[in-house]
């Protein structure tokens, strides 16, 4: 279970394998790291805190990455913040590969 190794990463002081592990948990799909994720949601790096967003968001909750495409404040973050929305939106919408 690759879980626990990304939880620990999660915690890790180099921002680049944090955004990795953070990303990497959302696309495991385990609820379980919900609380880590609304944690690193509230990180002062916007890098932690969109990725957490979008972690949050492949988990079904849509609300911090709704809240970040519109508060923001530099434009080619919050484009990008957009896309991603439309993309797990699109990708939710789709039936599962059999």
């Amino acid at each position: 279970d690759s879980v626990p190794v990304l939880k620990e990463a999660m915690g890790w002081s180099n921002n680049v394998v944090r955004v990795f592990a953070i990303k990497a948990i959302g696309k495991v799909g385990d609820s379980s790291v919900m609380p880590d994720l609304r944690k690193a949601y509230r990180d002062e790096d916007v890098k932690i805190r969109v990725a957490a967003a979008e972690s949050l968001a492949r988990l079904g909750d849509f609300g911090a990455l709704e809240y970040l495409s519109e508060n923001v404040k530099d434009n080619e973050t919050r484009k990008d913040i957009r896309q991603l929305l439309i993309e797990i939106k699109t990708e939710k919408m789709r039936p599962p590969v059999k």
